[in-house]
């Protein structure tokens, strides 16, 4: 099917999931969208992310919410899936906050420049209630100022954060601007080192109403009670 005709099938199939791997796709989807301006509306799901026979996905991602944002007024989640963003330009961040809709961000097996563009990254979707961080490097580790449009208390209630290097600076954020105290369900995996657990520690006072917590803690028993 054409790119036109898949979606519109899947209107009626209920099927409103759009992947997103290289650049040409990009380019046919915004021509599509500017033809049939009707049809973002039906897309639910947007998934980036990168293949090896396709462009580096850093060179032409911050493209997306640049072309997409104004046509896609129901997406609910955006996923990014195996992409090297060590390199991510700015205006991504930027204009990702357009996606006023998106309640659900996955992250998986992606690679940035440092843990400022992981908070950042997350920080960019005003709405945001789910957050999956999962397999996740940040090359370095570096403090955070956010943007002076981004909304500073997301209404968070679901996190999940697991093997996520170097991104503490982010829960850190999240728990001094509230976005914490709404969460209802936490499930999260770090290692032995007195900072991170000193860092969820934290985390957790802040969750007000936390009903599940999973820490898979390699220590004593004494260890994980203090």
């Amino acid at each position: 099917l054409t790119c036109k005709a898949w979606l519109f099938r899947s209107r009626y199939h209920l099927h409103r999931e759009v992947q997103m791997f290289d650049k040409c796709q990009l380019d046919r989807f915004v021509a599509v969208l500017r033809n049939e301006p009707n049809i973002g509306q039906f897309v639910r799901t947007f998934v980036v992310g990168s293949r090896p026979q396709a462009g580096k996905v850093k060179q032409w991602a911050h493209l997306i919410p640049l072309y997409l944002a104004e046509f896609m007024h129901g997406l609910k989640v955006f996923i990014v899936n195996g992409c090297d963003w060590r390199v991510l330009h700015p205006s991504f961040l930027m204009k990702a906050a357009k996606f006023v809709t998106v309640t659900k961000l996955v992250m998986h097996t992606v690679k940035l420049g440092t843990s400022r563009e992981l908070t950042k990254l997350v920080f960019s979707f005003p709405n945001l209630r789910e957050l999956t961080v999962q397999d996740t490097q940040c090359t370095k580790n570096r403090p955070c100022q956010l943007f002076k449009n981004a909304r500073r208390c997301l209404p968070l209630e679901f996190l999940f954060f697991r093997r996520a290097l170097l991104g503490y600076s982010m829960l850190e954020l999240l728990g001094e601007t509230g976005s914490n105290a709404s969460i209802h369900s936490l499930e999260l995996e770090f290692a032995t080192d007195t900072p991170e657990i000193e860092t969820i520690c934290d985390f957790i006072k802040g969750c007000a109403s936390l009903r599940f917590a999973f820490l898979q803690v390699p220590l004593g028993v004494d260890k994980v009670g203090e």
